[in-house]
């Protein structure tokens, strides 16, 4: 049996976690007086579409103006410097699920998270708990929530994600880091200057 839970469908938040800047020498270093939108709030937040993206999130928020327009671009650069987490809350459809006490049960015995076209550098995390990271946008991502046939299998499972998922207020957290620090970071460890 199979059951899909569209979390395309929840309210999503957009928000802020910390901004880089690029010195002399190429190198990103976090930012003392993070800033907003236009030089000011450090607190940017505002609801988020999934699928989104950022952009056009603060935008349609009146965050930030039309990022193609005039030289919008430049000043809004701090933007892809920025780390970024998109977070929402979820229960689970208790018409499918059974819930005694701490112990949720189904009828579909594996549960995955499945995201499609993470962009790019993300860590996703389940109720505080870190179930997945993703590196490369243009493939789907699965990341098993419960599996309760492995589980009985194998007692050294090592991802066990089995007891993190709960009945009602699940909180769903994707962290994107900013891509240029995240290269920078993954350049230096290798023996070879890659441009």
């Amino acid at each position: 049996n199979m059951f899909t839970l569209d979390l395309g469908l929840c309210d999503w938040r957009l928000r802020k976690l910390q901004t880089r800047k690029l010195v002399e020498g190429g190198d990103y270093v976090l930012e003392e007086d993070r800033h907003g939108a236009d030089g000011g709030d450090d607190d940017v937040s505002c609801t988020a579409r999934v699928p989104g993206e950022v952009h056009m999130d603060l935008l349609h928020a009146g965050i930030i103006q039309n990022p193609y327009e005039q030289e919008n671009e430049l000043k809004y650069r701090w933007i892809a410097l920025s780390d970024w987490e998109y977070s929402t809350t979820f229960s689970l459809p208790h018409d499918v699920f059974v819930v005694e006490g701490e112990i949720i049960s189904s009828s579909c015995p594996c549960i995955v998270l499945h995201c499609e076209g993470l962009d790019t550098v993300a860590e996703i995390y389940l109720n505080d708990k870190q179930i997945g990271t993703s590196q490369n946008m243009f493939t789907d991502n699965y990341f098993t929530i419960r599996d309760d046939d492995n589980n009985n299998r194998s007692k050294d499972n090592n991802n066990n994600n089995n007891n993190i998922l709960k009945a009602d207020d699940n909180t769903l957290r994707i962290i994107f880091r900013a891509p240029g620090p995240y290269c920078k970071e993954q350049a230096k460890k290798h023996p070879y200057v890659i441009p």
